[in-house]
């Protein structure tokens, strides 16, 4: 997770950045992002290292005196991180019936849609990610919360929200959604909230992402305690307790 080092660098490399743009050394900019990924619009990829990272700025225009006549003013940053954690692992993959518990924290600040913990099944002849998934949500509705737990497979689809079951922001919570064979149903801190009929077969092995959907959008802001994956139904009474 991010520490206030983190916080601090981020700004100082914002500074230096500044600093080497508005001199109009183009390279210095690229070995700023040496170890680092960029994304920019008019790139349909990602930059990787400080070569690909220049080349985002072919297009700027450096008159005689060396500079590009910019003149950057920084004050007051506020540096928003987004954290996420990726496990090359599906841990309900081949289940033909389960229970998916977490404990989480959504935080005021954050987007209005969330995707935050994603299991995810791949292409064993791709390696790609397909749309079959089990995953939970929140939307953030005048400042409160609200669950999505959604399952698809090749057999069935199932998303289960209800927009008037509004919870605070800020303090903890668990979630979880159970599949009996034959009906999906959602919880919040232990309450039935949503349920419905789905036919479901079991996904194939993938991988899963916490803090974020596995194609790195729709980021959640606030923290993850703890996961539980059982392949049978629970009852709430066998939940987890905080």
């Amino acid at each position: 997770m991010a520490t206030a080092d983190d916080y601090e660098s981020i700004k100082a490399l914002i500074h230096e950045y500044c600093y080497r743009i508005d001199a109009g050394d183009l390279v210095g900019v690229g070995e700023l992002f040496a170890d680092a990924e960029l994304g920019a619009s008019v790139h349909p990829s990602r930059l990787r290292g400080a070569v690909e990272a220049q080349h985002n700025y072919d297009g700027v225009v450096i008159y005689d005196d060396g500079t590009p006549h910019t003149m950057h003013c920084v004050s007051n940053i506020t540096v928003r991180i987004d954290d996420a954690v990726f496990v090359n692992n599906h841990p309900l993959a081949g289940a033909e019936t389960f229970t998916f518990e977490v404990f989480f924290r959504p935080d005021p600040g954050g987007a209005a849609e969330q995707r935050w913990f994603h299991l995810s099944t791949r292409d064993p002849n791709t390696g790609q990610d397909t749309d079959t998934r089990i995953m939970f949500e929140i939307r953030v509705i005048g400042g409160e919360w609200c669950l999505e737990a959604l399952v698809n497979t090749p057999k069935g689809y199932q998303p289960l929200i209800d927009r008037s079951l509004l919870h605070p922001l800020g303090v903890w919570h668990h979630v979880a959604m159970v599949y009996d064979g034959k009906e999906l149903r959602s919880y919040v801190n232990g309450i039935l909230e949503q349920k419905g009929a789905l036919e479901f077969s079991p996904e194939d092995p993938g991988h899963s992402s916490v803090g974020v959907r596995i194609n790195r959008m729709y980021y959640f802001k606030g923290a993850v305690r703890q996961a539980r994956f059982t392949r049978r139904a629970l009852a709430p009474a066998d939940f987890l307790k905080l």
